[in-house]
């Protein structure tokens, strides 16, 4: 940008050129002051008359300060999850043309600032303009800070500091909270972090009094990749020789965090109570069912009636609901026979058995059903004809509910001789047994020889391709032309 000075010189001036420097011309004006002032001689690059002839320096020519950034506010402070905050920019002089100011964060994970770019001209340059930043929600419990940089060619950077208050808080994360178990059995507790960790997290487990229940392992590790995945703490009863029903708390701890505790209550062998065993039972869906055996641990003054039910009849079912122990036959195993119900998922199911009395405490098995059906890609054809130029169809379904929606990719082999619509079909659990159409389509060329082409079905929920084979017939002749 050129800057124009004018000076009024008395007549009898003479004017010099002193310096020309970075492009600007330094002048000096001499004479014009009296008699006794020497006119004829111009004054040295450092110094000389001004304009007026008061003997002073000339100043040269001044383009005055270059453009600068403007930033209100250059601090940030956001809450993760929260609403987004802005900040606005101007420049403090105009510049020679439109200068573009790009916008950037140094931490796209924590923050993001939108638009990109900025632009400003001479006619607007003061005007301010509104970056916008929005805080990231992110799986740890960390405070975050980034920096939001503007820059442009020519003018020095300015930065928005943006700190980002995280609403994750680590702990540690048990369930249950409450466990019951009779002497000499076991019950399960799954543990994990609240939040993504920054490094490995040794959680250490102890019991308040080992006599009456143990916990195992002493130690859980979790890692930055594992944090949410839960881990298992095994609870034993402790048998002991009285009939007292006894409790202890199990605690779970590591540095820097809050403790977590289970509540365990032992319930005592040595009284009337329901035993049944074993607590576990794996099945296979289609396979054959297996028993679970149910006892009294004490003589009952009277008949005691245990209600039996199943939490999902729909995977697992029971052969009985009830059954009656007396005062004769209490120590006498009763079964109840529980099977796997075939079902039309392909997904493995923990079932919970539980058996109840009045005034006794409930006891539950646990029965695993390890599904057998394995998703596939049915297809009503799998070998399809079409003539050049005419079209042919198939159909296409799932063999089994793949309880989230799941898309299903059909490809040809050579799209100069077939190609299929649509290319893709989605199923969810309501449709995946209702057939999609799939229409084949011979391309035309200008050859006589038929065509084969290979379409393959695929699809994440199925661990096997489909396939179907294409025959193209020609319908083209040869012909003589004369």
């Amino acid at each position: 940008m050129y800057m124009h000075r004018f000076w009024h010189l008395r007549p009898g001036t003479h004017l010099w050129l002193v310096a020309a420097v970075a492009g600007q011309l330094a002048l000096a004006a001499c004479g014009g002051g009296g008699d006794d002032d020497d006119d004829t001689h111009p004054p040295d690059a450092g110094g000389g008359s001004d304009a007026t002839g008061g003997g002073e320096d000339a100043a040269p020519p001044d383009a005055g300060p270059g453009p600068a950034f403007t930033v209100t506010p250059d601090t940030l402070t956001l809450a993760e999850g929260g609403a987004s905050g802005t900040f606005t920019v101007a420049l403090t002089a105009p510049p020679a043309g439109s200068i573009e100011v790009t916008v950037a964060s140094s931490d796209t994970g924590a923050v993001t600032a939108s638009p990109a770019t900025l632009t400003f001209t001479s006619d607007d340059y003061d005007t301010p303009q509104t970056v916008t930043v929005a805080p990231v929600d992110d799986p740890d419990a960390a405070d975050e800070s980034a920096t939001v940089t503007l820059s442009a060619a020519g003018i020095d950077d300015a930065t928005v500091t943006v700190t980002v208050t995280d609403d994750d808080s680590q702990g540690i994360v048990v369930s249950p909270t409450e466990v019951t178990v009779v002497e000499g059995a076991t019950g399960v507790v799954s543990v994990r972090l609240a939040a993504e960790p920054a490094a490995n997290v040794t959680v250490t487990v102890a019991s308040s009094d080992d006599t009456v229940a143990t916990a195992a392992p002493s130690t859980l590790v979790f890692t930055p990749a594992d944090w949410d995945d839960p881990q298992d703490v095994t609870i034993e009863g402790v048998d002991d020789e009285d009939v007292e029903d006894e409790t202890a708390t199990v605690t779970l701890s590591s540095t820097g965090l809050s403790n977590a505790t289970v509540n365990v209550t032992v319930a005592d062998d040595d009284s009337l109570n329901i035993a049944v065993a074993p607590p576990t039972v794996a099945l296979t869906e289609g396979g054959a069912g297996k028993t679970i055996g149910v006892t009294l641990t004490q003589q009952p003054s009277a008949d005691v009636t245990v209600t039996i039910a199943t939490a999902d009849p729909d995977a697992v079912a029971i052969d009985k609901t009830s059954m009656t122990f007396t005062p004769g036959n209490y120590s006498v195993t009763q079964l109840v026979t529980v099977t796997p119900v075939d079902d039309d998922d392909t997904l493995n199911e923990t079932v919970a058995i539980t058996f109840s009395a009045p005034t006794l405490t409930s006891r539950t098995a646990t029965v695993t059903v390890a599904d057998d059906d394995t998703q596939a890609i049915l297809v009503s054809d799998a070998n399809v004809s079409v003539t050049e130029g005419g079209t042919a169809t198939f159909t296409v379904r799932l063999a089994f509910n793949p309880v989230i929606d799941a898309d299903v990719t059909i490809t040809s082999s050579d799209t100069n001789a077939v190609t299929v619509s649509p290319a893709t079909v989605t199923f969810s659990s309501d449709t995946y047994q209702t057939p999609k159409t799939i229409t084949v389509t011979g391309v035309q060329d200008d050859d006589l020889a038929a065509a084969m082409a290979t379409l393959t079905l695929s699809s994440a929920v199925a661990p096997d391709d489909a396939t179907v084979a294409v025959a193209v017939t020609d319908d083209d002749s040869q012909a003589i032309q004369v």
